[in-house]
């Protein structure tokens, strides 16, 4: 049986208990998704604009620990492009997935979607909407000396 798949939260948990800078970037190297470095460029790329309220939404995070879903796997669905919307250094804005949808129906999603990733995600989700990456140590250098900038690696 091959063995799980760290989630994203895992992953950044792991990386924050690193001491050494080299072993942090090697962690993340090991570890480095596509899709784990696009929903971390949300927190802090400036053209990313999160079309969800910036304070935690009201949402029971999932208690069980054998979820089927995690972070991971939403971000490979395309599901945070319901929830952003891009600006280009033009100024034009680019929508998203979500730009059309009334806000409280994308607020609806947007719980939805916690409620349904593991407790952890989802704590690291709402970070990132709030535009934090909550892990000691690790972040916007770190994750681009690792992987690059994103889009252009």
């Amino acid at each position: 049986m091959e063995p799980k798949q760290l989630s994203m939260s895992e992953i950044l948990a792991e990386t924050e208990k690193l001491s050494s800078r080299k072993d942090k970037i090697a962690f993340l190297r090991v570890h480095y998704s596509k899709h784990m470095h696009e929903a971390l460029a949300f927190a802090y790329d400036d053209n990313v604009k999160w079309l969800v309220p910036d304070t935690a939404p009201p949402y029971r995070p999932l208690e069980s620990q054998d979820a089927k879903m995690n972070l991971h796997r939403e971000c490979r669905y395309g599901k945070l492009y319901y929830f952003t919307e891009l600006r280009l250094p033009n100024g034009q804005v680019m929508p998203g997935k979500g730009s059309n949808v009334n806000p409280i129906r994308r607020e609806q999603m947007f719980i939805d979607l916690l409620e349904s990733i593991e407790a952890e995600d989802a704590k690291l989700l709402v970070a990132l909407s709030q535009k934090k990456i909550p892990y000691r140590g690790v972040t916007q250098k770190l994750i681009e000396e690792a992987w690059g900038t994103y889009g252009k690696n």
